[in-house]
């Protein structure tokens, strides 16, 4: 595949003349940019039983990622929650709308 010519092809109908360029001319494009995709995607190696096993192993890693972010948020909603709480506080007491305590 010359990705010269792909380049020039999608030129010429970036350029604004898709409306000059027949529809058989744009399927070709379409085709020529969908094997340009297959051959970027990454050879299957060890076939199918070794994509299921990493798959299962980044699924695995997925959630303890997951737990793990999940404990961050819930920890920076808390300091969050006392953060609005001081500020409550302190906009009252500079306000003198509550006495200190």
């Amino acid at each position: 595949m010359d990705e010269a010519l792909i380049r020039r092809h999608r030129l010429i109908i970036c350029a604004g003349n898709a409306a000059l360029i027949g529809r058989p001319y744009r399927l070709t494009i379409c085709a020529l940019d969908f094997d340009a995709l297959v051959a970027a995607l990454p050879l299957s190696e060890g076939g199918e039983e070794a994509q299921l096993k990493r798959i299962a192993e980044l699924q695995a890693e997925n959630s303890v990622v997951g737990r793990e972010l999940e404990k961050q948020l819930e920890a920076a909603e808390r300091e969050l929650e006392e953060v609005r709480e001081l500020f409550g506080q302190a906009a009252d007491h500079c306000l003198n709308l509550k006495k200190p305590e």
